[in-house]
């Protein structure tokens, strides 16, 4: 326990512990300076933490949409080869009319397959995959002419298929990184403008309690403190840029808001 000659450094002040300083309550001043300081400080630092945080988030954000609109792209062109591709091969299928009963109906019916194979128009729900080799085969020496070329036609289609359902994959986990990055920002937001407040409630209380203190109101302080030592016995918040740090906090708020009106959803393969 410190002496009445002990003197404590609070914050760039003295506090003595000296009886006059106690009975002045001047010591009472600087101690509840102290603290209320502490928490304008952290909770400044906070907010400015998360601010810079969200930034990060923003730009993830953008980055995650980015690549999710050039997969959109991808598979659109996808789809637009895999309906040329199913096109040519309805074209092919038209191509010799005399060949096409025996081919729907005797050929296709001979090929092995997994379970039932339904051919609709354009060849869509035909699966390459799986039709055994054999099959394919004797459908060549069938139509020597025709067989070899229908067969490319399907393994053309099944090809753009496969690379469709790879693209949607991608983009769907684009998508569900993208809207994670909407879920942090939503959160941090909200973590912004509460610890704005705790800042604002803490310089409300800091300052009536200093003002409340029976040294403010004594003629030590207002004729015989310095006007140094009188800014020093008050909060200081000359190096917190409060409305810098909530017009961030609104660009930020925008630009997600921009994010969650034009969502991205995954799709369905």
């Amino acid at each position: 326990m410190p002496s009445d000659e002990t003197e404590r450094t609070q914050g760039g002040l003295i506090e003595r512990g000296g009886l006059r300083d106690k009975l002045t309550g001047r010591d009472d001043m600087i101690f509840i300076r102290t603290r209320y300081q502490g928490l304008l400080d952290n909770n400044y630092l906070k907010a400015n933490r998360i601010i810079e945080y969200l930034k990060q988030v923003s730009d993830n954000t953008k980055e995650r949409q980015k690549i999710a609109e050039g997969l959109k792209e991808n598979i659109d062109a996808h789809m637009k080869e895999r309906d040329r591709a199913h096109t040519n091969l309805q074209n092919l299928l038209n191509k010799e009319e005399k060949y096409e009963d025996k081919m729907l109906g005797k050929t296709l019916k001979g090929m092995k397959a997994k379970g039932r194979v339904t051919v609709k128009q354009k060849m869509k729900d035909v699966d390459i995959d799986t039709l055994q080799y054999g099959s394919v085969e004797q459908y060549k020496r069938l139509y020597p002419h025709y067989g070899a070329e229908i067969f490319e036609k399907i393994t053309e289609v099944n090809k753009k298929e496969k690379e469709i359902r790879e693209a949607q994959e991608a983009y769907n986990k684009e998508v569900s990184n993208y809207n994670y990055q909407l879920e942090i920002a939503d959160k941090n937001i909200l973590a912004v403008k509460d610890t704005l407040k705790v800042y604002e409630k803490a310089k409300k209380d800091g300052d009536e309690e200093l003002k409340a203190c029976p040294y403010y109101n004594s003629i030590f302080y207002k004729k015989l403190t310095s006007l140094k030592e009188k800014t020093l016995l008050n909060l200081d918040t000359t190096k917190h840029d409060i409305e810098g740090l909530e017009h961030q906090l609104g660009i930020i708020e925008k630009t997600f808001s921009s994010y969650t009106n034009e969502p991205l959803k995954p799709m369905k393969y």
